[in-house]
């Protein structure tokens, strides 16, 4: 990658940015790399709006960057930079109507679009940040737990209406977007497998379905090797289904399954 990039770890986009930190963070390598991340990153946070943009100069505030953001300066020492952020997430992008999280604000506007990748990415920052309160709901960490556990379910019920199935996001970068948020359930449902509390019971529960349930669709949709960009049809070789993410991201989801028989993550 180092080749491909020049010897540059860094992009303009912060939302690519923290996808690093967080693969060096997974692998334990190279922590000097992962400290200049985590620097870029809290330093970009603009004080005006109290969250990331989305790449430098932008106007644009969206989830893309301050989830895997705030993940990142969680697990290099700066909760409270992450919590913050996550707290601006909470107050500026979560829909009321659905309980989902949306895209973004730009030029003070909120931009409604609702996307499987923004979910799962803002799910695994609220396990990270309420990790410490799983089990004692007095902590003030709990909010996060309760903040997942209602997110979770309100993916469910978004895809009720389409037999629990992601809506597809096409290829390039949308290619991955429903494995970001399959591998983060099969997460959710491994930390919450052991509560006792009936709400965590819930969203485990919810989250075992949703992975398996687009993770079976994925595999009944399979053709000569290939994986859809879309589960609701056949593959096929042409267009999106042609795409490296598509693939990755079906083998995340396939991947997320596997853990959930088990019972762990990987």
């Amino acid at each position: 990658m180092t080749l491909r990039t020049l010897g540059r770890w860094t992009t303009p986009f912060y939302d690519d940015i923290a996808w690093m930190g967080l693969g060096l963070f997974s692998s334990g390598a190279d922590t000097r790399a992962l400290r200049k991340i985590s620097r870029i990153l809290g330093e970009a946070i603009d004080p005006a709006h109290g969250a990331l943009p989305w790449s430098v100069g932008s106007d644009l505030y969206n989830a893309p960057a301050n989830a895997p953001g705030a993940a990142v300066l969680a697990l290099t020492g700066h909760r409270a930079e992450a919590v913050a952020l996550a707290g601006w997430m909470a107050s500026t992008l979560d829909d009321e109507a659905t309980g989902l999280v949306r895209d973004g604000v730009e030029h003070g506007v909120v931009r409604s679009e609702l996307w499987t990748y923004n979910q799962g990415a803002t799910i695994g920052l609220e396990l990270l940040l309420g990790e410490a309160a799983l089990g004692d709901d007095a902590d003030p960490a709990w909010r996060h737990v309760r903040r997942a556990r209602e997110l979770i379910l309100a993916v469910e019920r978004w895809c009720a209406a389409d037999d629990g199935l992601f809506p597809a996001a096409g290829g390039g970068d949308g290619g991955l977007f429903a494995g970001i948020l399959a591998r983060y359930l099969a997460e959710a449902a491994a930390e919450f497998a052991d509560s006792d509390d009936p709400g965590s019971e819930r969203a485990a529960a919810a989250a075992r379905r949703l992975v398996r349930r687009n993770a079976d669709a994925l595999w009944d949709a399979r053709r000569d090797g290939l994986f859809p960009a879309d589960p609701r049809r056949s593959a096929a070789a042409a267009g999106d289904d042609l795409d490296l993410s598509v693939q990755l991201g079906a083998w995340i989801t396939l991947e997320a399954a596997a853990s959930l028989e088990r019972g762990l993550t990987s």
